[in-house]
């Protein structure tokens, strides 16, 4: 596995959304605030998200990595069972190891705080 070099890098965000059918979403963006805004409005989610409306966002990791990389984390997670999703949702740092086998040993993911997270759902809210 070949280690991108800095200038091919950008930083990503992994995330799971919950609607309000009770599953999960998947998906990946350069800019959280933004993709749950669109995920919201439903102009521009997913389709599924555009007929399952979101809840929340249950859990987020930011990394460092390229395009390629964070395609693959999120096919990897969008693969897993529900009780795999579960798991990580509930014990972010799970994903981890699972990431460094499948997809690069040197990505780091970082979870983002729950709180920021909230805030990420209560300031869309607010500026709508």
């Amino acid at each position: 596995m070949n280690t991108p070099t800095k200038a091919d890098t950008s930083t990503y965000y992994i995330y799971i959304l919950e609607l309000d059918n009770g599953s999960f979403y998947t998906g990946v963006t350069k800019y959280l605030f933004r993709r749950w805004k669109e995920h919201v409005s439903g102009k521009r989610g997913a389709r599924y998200t555009r007929a399952h409306k979101p809840v929340r966002i249950v859990q987020g990791w930011r990394f460092a990595g390229t395009t390629g990389q964070a395609l693959k984390i999120e096919s990897l997670i969008k693969r897993k069972t529900r009780s795999f999703k579960e798991q990580i949702v509930q014990s972010p740092i799970l994903l981890q190891s699972v990431v460094r086998q499948v997809v690069c040993e040197a990505i780091v993911l970082q979870p983002v705080s729950p709180e920021i997270l909230d805030k990420v759902v209560n300031d869309a809210d607010s500026s709508d």
